[in-house]
């Protein structure tokens, strides 16, 4: 993961993005791409992931939607991380769940 400056941000296609915490469940086996960090510290994490720019955490830019179906697709996530007892397998159920969340959001 490596930090990312506005200027680059905005030049990416599909930037949607989300509340802090708002994906940890969905999001929990997947490494974030690039980090945003100002003077306060820490901003938020950004995710590159089938073609869509996703950036979660406490602020976001303008250029950015608002991903839709984020409490549902969370829960979903928690119910199989809770369901499942194999890393392997969690990761590959999250990862299919990422993939109709995708498409769901572009």
């Amino acid at each position: 993961m490596k930090k990312i400056k506005l200027k680059e941000l905005r030049k990416m296609n599909n930037l949607r993005s989300c509340s802090y915490c708002s994906l940890q469940n969905l999001l929990r086996y997947t490494e974030a791409d690039y980090y945003y960090s100002n003077a306060y510290g820490w901003r938020f994490d950004v995710y590159c992931i089938n073609g869509l720019t996703i950036i979660s955490g406490y602020d976001n830019i303008k250029q950015a939607t608002k991903l839709t179906a984020v409490n549902e697709y969370d829960k979903k996530a928690e119910e199989v991380l809770k369901s499942v007892k194999t890393y392997n397998e969690a990761k590959k159920q999250l990862n299919i769940l990422i993939k109709d969340f995708c498409n769901i959001n572009r």
